[in-house]
């Protein structure tokens, strides 16, 4: 004998179970540098932006618009990739992609209502 599937509980139950099931996270954002990509096959990569560097100097991004990107490696919420419902719902919590930068498109899943952004500084 089977016991109700999960489809079956009414949608305030299901939300209640995504939302805990989804909980703060800290979110490690780096930012990349990839200049050198065409000429040398790779990207750099950058753990923060210096006081002083080019990048805190920049007033104009045009000169860096395909050349900086930010990523993070912070586990996505599994609720997310998990079905059209869990996706559409975190969405509606405040889930979004989002750092984009004039060259590239976000590639971050972020939470401005719960999660917290943690962006490293070198001394």
């Amino acid at each position: 004998m089977h016991g109700p599937s999960f489809t079956t509980l009414p949608p305030e139950l299901r939300y209640m179970i995504y939302l805990f099931a989804t909980p703060p996270r800290y979110v490690y954002l780096r930012g990349h540098y990839d200049s050198c990509e065409p000429f040398f096959g790779e990207s750099i990569t950058l753990p923060a932006v210096a006081p002083g560097s080019r990048f805190a100097r920049l007033n104009n991004y045009s000169t860096l618009d395909s050349e900086v990107y930010f990523t993070s490696g912070t586990k996505i919420p599994p609720l997310l990739h998990t079905c059209q419902e869990s996706r559409n719902f975190l969405i509606k919590q405040g889930y979004e992609l989002t750092f984009r930068t004039p060259g590239h498109q976000q590639r971050t899943w972020f939470n401005y209502k719960k999660d917290i952004l943690i962006v490293p500084v070198l001394p």
